[in-house]
Formats: structure tokens, C-alpha cells, sequence
């Protein structure tokens, strides 16, 4: 089918529920979930601040003549993040928007006909600004004329699919086209949890969180982002993605969803150390985890942010009071390396687009 008879769409509460369905049997099943506590799964997640005002998003591609049709031929999510940036060279932080790509699914009976790099093709006009795009190729139809979005500074997807795909799904065609999402390496540590004997000791002062206390810890680290952002010079094009609108808290939310959490009720997902001297209350180190959903719940805790310095041993602890034998963290660790992780730099496959700027040249800006 030619690119000029799709088009891309917000979908409806119908075309919501039916793109959960679609996926149930690919991602919902093998966690535990019956189909209709999958579905509910998103339903919840869209019940919080950081699904407010158009910053969760289900999209689809539709044929043009049926745009209110349930039989979607590809569909994706995103998430709209308060972000800083800076420009290759400036002293200058901006806050930005940016998004967040999620869920990007093909249901068997479309799959081979490149729809998904289609319907990925037209987001790039949804969510950024036409002046930091190629020109839209008048083969693919009529430009996306969706309001309240177009303010994308940058965007951010996880690949399952290798370090590839996602960078064929260009803005623009032809020679002035741009690649689209390009593969950022990562490191992913994972370090064995020794079993101790007896109780853990040396706890004094520790201060255990559970999902509802996470968002205590936000707005100090987005200054604390901020700052460190601002004292690093740069000749590429920097960026953060911050924790505003409870981010801190929503990977215990969708852990907290998942039918293998239920085995392990009151489980905390962060601990905050006593102050360092000279720091005050708000400087106070911490961590903030998550687990993973399905068979592995029990068995890993997954690091999602740092406050140095966090002895690994306090990170340890904490895994053993949760019961996992192991321990995860993408990128940058402090001192934790001299603990001998496996490092694994296949996965995970964060991938992104900076708009305006081509990939691969240093602080080059193409408007």
C-alpha cells in the first residue's frame, strides 16, 4: 500500500484498548498477565501525573479511507519528559521537551510490509518542530496536522530489535533525508549478591522507601542535574531527560502491576543514607530501583538512579532485603567496578534523534 494512503492518528479509547490486545500474547502473556489485566495495566499507568496532559500517547497507522478502524496496521506510544540541553559550544542550558518511544508493535498479519518504519517515519513530523525537520516528501501524503505537540527537542527508544532498525526509520527521504534513531552505546553491569548469615548491621540512619515516597527525592536531583549539566563544556550536543512529574516513581508502579510482584507485598524501591558531612538533608545520598516483571521479579534488582556516594555494600543490602541474588546498572557506577561486574554492552540498545542536528557530525546543526 503506498505511503500516501496511510496516515498516522492519535488513537480513540476503542483503538487504545485494541492495540493492548494486539500485544497481550507477545509481551502481557509471558509475564503472567491475563489479557484483560494487561489492558488494565495501562489503564492504571495512565492514571498519574506523568500521563497528564497529552504526556501519554497512543498512535497508530491507519489506511486514510478508515481512520476510526480497529485493525491498525502499526502502533507505538509516547512520552512526553521535561528536559535540559545544551547546544554544541554554549554555556547556555535550555529546558526542552522531549519524547519518549514505547511500544512500537506490528500485529502478525501486517508484518514484512514496512509498516512500522512508516507509521515511525511520520511521528518524527508529529512530535518535532517542522523547522528542525527535512521537508516533508510530498509522496508520503499530507503532512500530520496534529495540535498540542511539535515541541521535541530530541527523542529516546529502547530497541529490541538490534542497533539498526530503528535508524532506517528517517526523517525525510531522498538525499536530504536525516537517520533516525542511532544507537547510543551503554554498558550494562550486573553484579552476584552474596548471601549473609544473620542480620544485616551498620543500618543506622537508613531510610527505606516504598513507590508513594519516591517523589520526596525529585526535586533536589533536578537541580542537582542541572548544575552538572551546566558545568560540563562540550563540543557535541548535550542533553538530560529530568524527573519531573513523579518520574522516580513510575517504574514501581508498573512493577508494582505485574501478577509476579504480588508474591512479594511491601517491598521498598529506594533507601536514603544519612547526610554526608558537610552536605544538608537534601544532599543526602541515596538509590532508586526497580524489578523486573515476570520470572526474574525475585531474582533482580534493577539500579534506576544514584546519588553518590552510596557504598555498594548499602545497594547490596537492599537486594538482599528484597530477596534478589543480583544486581543491575546501565552506564556510570561511582566506585562499584572495583566489585567485578559482568559487563554486557549488547544490551540494553538505547537509541535517539537530537532534531535539527545530523548524527555523527560534531556540533554541526542542520535547520
Amino acid at each position: 500500500m503506498a505511503d500516501s494512503q496511510l496516515i498516522l492518528i492519535r488513537c480513540s479509547d476503542a483503538q487504545k484498548t485494541q492495540t493492548r490486545k494486539n500485544h497481550w500474547s507477545n509481551w502481557g502473556a509471558p509475564l503472567g498477565f491475563e489479557e484483560q489485566g494487561w489492558v488494565d495495566r495501562f489503564t492504571t499507568m495512565e492514571q498519574h501525573e506523568w500521563a497528564e496532559e497529552d504526556r501519554y500517547v497512543t498512535w497508530a497507522l491507519v489506511r486514510k479511507d478508515d481512520p476510526e478502524s480497529t485493525d491498525m496496521l502499526a502502533h507505538c506510544e509516547t512520552f512526553k519528559r521535561k528536559s535540559i540541553a545544551k547546544e554544541p559550544g554554549s554555556d547556555q542550558i535550555k529546558e526542552v521537551f522531549s519524547y519518549g518511544i514505547a511500544s512500537v508493535f506490528t500485529p502478525p498479519s501486517n508484518r514484512g510490509k514496512g509498516y512500522a518504519r512508516t507509521l515511525l517515519k511520520l511521528l518524527h513530523y508529529v512530535i518535532a518542530p517542522p523547522s528542525l525537520l527535512p521537508p516533508f516528501p510530498n509522496h508520503w501524503g499530507t503532512p500530520p496536522d496534529i495540535p498540542g505537540f511539535k515541541d521535541a527537542a530530541f527523542s529516546v527508544l529502547y530497541s529490541g530489535v538490534g542497533d539498526r532498525y530503528y535508524a532506517t526509520c528517517r526523517r525525510g527521504d531522498g538525499e536530504s533525508s536525516e537517520a533516525g534513531w542511532i544507537r547510543h552505546k551503554v554498558t550494562l553491569r550486573t553484579w552476584k549478591v552474596p548471601a549473609i548469615q544473620g542480620e544485616e548491621s551498620g543500618q543506622e540512619g537508613w531510610e527505606w522507601l516504598g513507590p508513594d515516597s519516591l517523589g520526596s527525592l525529585e526535586a533536589s536531583t533536578e537541580q542537582e542535574m542541572i548544575k552538572g549539566l551546566d558545568s560540563r563544556a562540550s563540543d557535541r550536543y548535550q542533553f538530560a531527560i529530568l524527573p519531573s512529574w513523579s518520574l522516580f516513581k513510575v517504574h514501581a508502579v508498573r512493577s508494582e502491576i505485574s501478577p509476579a510482584s504480588k508474591k512479594y507485598p511491601g517491598r521498598p524501591y529506594g533507601l536514603v543514607l544519612p547526610a554526608v558531612n558537610g552536605h544538608d538533608k537534601d544532599d543526602r545520598p541515596f538509590a532508586t530501583w526497580t524489578f523486573p516483571e515476570g520470572e526474574k521479579a525475585d531474582r533482580s534488582l534493577e539500579v534506576t538512579h544514584v546519588r553518590h556516594p552510596v557504598p555498594f555494600e548499602a545497594i547490596q543490602a537492599a537486594a538482599r532485603k528484597a530477596g534478589c541474588v543480583e544486581i543491575s546498572i546501565w552506564g556510570e557506577t561511582g566506585d562499584w567496578d572495583k566489585y567485578g561486574p559482568e559487563l554486557d554492552e549488547n544490551e540494553p540498545v538505547p537509541c535517539y534523534v537530537v532534531y535539527g542536528h545530523t548524527p555523527g557530525v560534531r556540533g554541526r546543526r542542520s535547520m
